[in-house]
């Protein structure tokens, strides 16, 4: 029979061990991937709190009070479900994409009025399309967890909507 001949059976074997060798590195790379989007994810959302914080305490603006208050509704719930998925996956990174920074943070809290309502939604606009950065990373990778993709599917759908409500208000109030 010519499938079991020696030549034969060498190529499936280094086959059989390639592609055993590719799934394994997939995978690896697939965990390193989750677990690099839940350590930039978590501080990402940990500032968007405090950014929500700021601008529930300091907006006057009737408009960006009602963002502001949509975005909160959802941040919360967010870290309790990054909380669950980092289980296992080390410290959240000091860094990340969309990060405004100490000194935006410390500036808003010292502004009023339209001066700060135009420079909270810079700072938003900033940090939100960062997050589509962070979810963008992992929407094109090789990761397979379906909680983690709709996870970021979600933050794209969300957060693209609010950069445009933002950028439209940021031009209203010029």
């Amino acid at each position: 029979m010519l499938l079991w001949r020696p030549e034969v059976i060498r190529r499936l074997s280094a086959c059989l061990v390639l592609g055993l060798m590719f799934v394994a590195c997939g995978s690896e790379k697939s965990t390193v991937e989750s677990e690099s989007f839940v350590r930039s994810m978590t501080p990402h959302h940990q500032q968007g709190v405090e950014l929500i914080r700021i601008g529930q305490v300091r907006s006057d603006d009737v408009r960006l009070r009602k963002m502001i208050f949509e975005m909160g509704s959802y941040h919360h719930a967010d870290l309790s479900v990054l909380a669950g998925m980092a289980d296992g996956v080390g410290p959240a990174g000091s860094s990340f994409p969309g990060d405004v920074g100490r000194e935006v943070l410390d500036e808003l809290s010292r502004l009023e009025g339209r001066e700060f309502d135009t420079a909270w939604l810079a700072a938003m606009i900033r940090h939100h399309e960062g997050a589509l950065v962070i979810a963008g990373r992992l929407l094109e990778s090789h990761v397979t967890d379906s909680e983690l993709l709709d996870f970021a599917r979600n933050v794209v759908t969300v957060q693209e909507a609010e950069i445009a409500d933002m950028k439209a208000l940021l031009l209203e109030l010029g």
